[in-house]
């Protein structure tokens, strides 16, 4: 009988060791599933209210408790308090209004102050006897246990979350539920700020990519170009760079085939060309010059794959040399017909001079 009972006894344990595995497991993946959804909501650039919402609801679901909020530390440093629980009419005296107005770039103090000033989690399940408490305003309903963990970037706290009020009064493990949410909210958060700034980036590039005044390109060696900018279709005078992509550089875009074979042989010597000046066909057949600024980009293996650079457009400067160029040698030509001119004067009054002293000389001997 006693055998029975101490195996019936083993059992229950077994049992009861099994489902608090269960349960275990299970808040588990429901703590990874949250944090998880969190982590999308953020990436996604959802609403900020909902996504704060969001986090609100699953900290209080997971820790059971009946108060919590999260915020960010500032510019300035201080807390602006991003959700909060709603009091309830019955408890919060404040207006909403006015209490929101004292929730935004708060004082760092009290508990959950020392959470942000010393980046540590802080559990207290006597918050009233805890040396950091300074009680709370009148308007505020009681605090029986309160938990604070803060979110950490580059070992400084950029945040927090707070709970507060669980009945049986919070634990280890709720520490570290907490943590997992804070480190998840802090990863999106970071790759939320290197996605917008990636993007700023990007779109900075793109305008000045797409406004500059000079033609940009890469091509590959064989000819083909793989990117051109808005500058560079215009000034070619093609609709669109799709149309562009389809060219061969040799053939159809430079006035003399064997110049793009120079431009190879520089890359090829120095890796780059300045201010290289050729003659390229537009589509509609006209002649423009310009002035190319590119370099080779080499695979691992030293091998040029491709060309990037810009194209000036000295045309008009080209035409004004032409011109220069034209005028002068009509200056040249009109200066040496004037030197010509003046050298047959000089030689004629010369032979006038020789002729007056003939006739003179026959006219004495006349006379």
């Amino acid at each position: 009988m006693k055998m029975d009972t101490s195996k019936r006894r083993e059992s229950e344990e077994d049992i009861t060791e099994q489902k608090q595995t269960e349960e275990k497991i299970l808040k588990k993946t429901m703590e990874l599933s949250a944090i998880n959804e969190i982590i999308n909501s953020i990436l996604k650039d959802e609403e900020p209210e909902k996504i704060e919402e969001q986090i609100l609801n699953v900290v209080l679901n997971l820790t059971k408790s009946k108060y919590g909020f999260y915020g960010l530390l500032n510019d300035r440093g201080n807390f602006d308090t991003k959700i909060i629980t709603h009091l309830g009419a019955e408890q919060c005296k404040l207006q909403k209004e006015k209490a929101w107005s004292i929730l935004i770039d708060m004082s760092i103090t009290g508990i959950w102050g020392w959470v942000l000033k010393n980046a540590q989690p802080l559990l207290t399940n006597d918050p009233s006897s805890h040396p950091e408490s300074i009680g709370v305003p009148e308007w505020h309903p009681p605090i029986n246990s309160f938990l604070g963990v803060p979110l950490i970037s580059k070992e400084k706290a950029i945040g927090m979350i707070g709970v507060a009020n669980k009945s049986e009064g919070y634990s280890k493990e709720d520490i570290e539920t907490l943590t997992s949410i804070a480190n998840g909210i802090t990863i999106a958060l970071e790759r939320q700020k290197t996605d917008r700034l990636l993007k700023e980036s990007e779109e900075r590039f793109r305008n000045l990519f797409n406004n500059v005044r000079e033609g940009i390109f890469i091509s590959t060696r064989e000819g083909r170009l793989l990117v051109v900018n808005k500058a560079m279709v215009e000034m070619l005078g093609y609709n669109s760079e799709d149309e562009m992509y389809q060219l061969d550089l040799a053939g159809n875009v430079y006035f003399k085939p064997e110049d793009r074979e120079h431009l190879i042989d520089e890359y090829r010597k120095k890796g780059y060309v300045k201010d290289f000046e050729v003659p390229l066909k537009r589509k509609d057949g006209e002649i423009i010059y310009v002035s190319i600024n590119a370099t080779a980009v080499k695979d691992l293996e030293g091998r040029t794959i491709q060309f990037e650079g810009l194209l000036i457009d000295v045309t008009k400067r080209k035409k004004a040399e032409e011109e220069l160029r034209k005028h002068l040698d009509e200056v040249e030509k009109l200066n040496k017909f004037m030197i010509g001119r003046e050298l047959r004067m000089t030689e004629l009054k010369k032979k006038i001079k020789e002729l007056e002293k003939q006739l003179e000389k026959q006219q004495k001997s006349s006379g």
